[in-house]
């Protein structure tokens, strides 16, 4: 373990770990808030519209886009369906004793 005490190694060391803190700190998606995402899916709800606008007739490109939209909303709503906080108590020991 004695050669991760040479200069070379604690440079590397510590250039990962300050990456590694970067990625959590600015990257986290976490991060961002419901605002920024509605107002991401509202931006490429937009670039759909334009790009099948410039292709009129193609119904395939309208299906992917109502296809890939619908994903999007329920990548969104996951968290909060997921979220069992706001469960009563009894359904909520019923669901962990279930789980188990």
């Amino acid at each position: 373990m004695r050669f991760l005490l040479r200069p070379a190694w604690l440079a590397l060391i510590t250039t990962v770990t300050l990456f590694v803190i970067a990625c959590y700190a600015v990257l986290a998606p976490w991060q961002f808030g419901r605002e920024a995402d509605r107002d991401a899916q509202s931006l490429l709800s937009k670039l759909n519209r334009e790009h099948a606008a410039s292709n009129p007739g193609d119904s395939r490109l309208e299906g992917r886009i109502s296809a890939y939209e619908l994903a999007a909303r329920m990548q969104l709503s996951a968290p909060e369906v997921m979220n069992i906080s706001k469960e009563p108590p009894k359904l909520a020991a019923c669901t962990l004793s279930t789980t188990r």
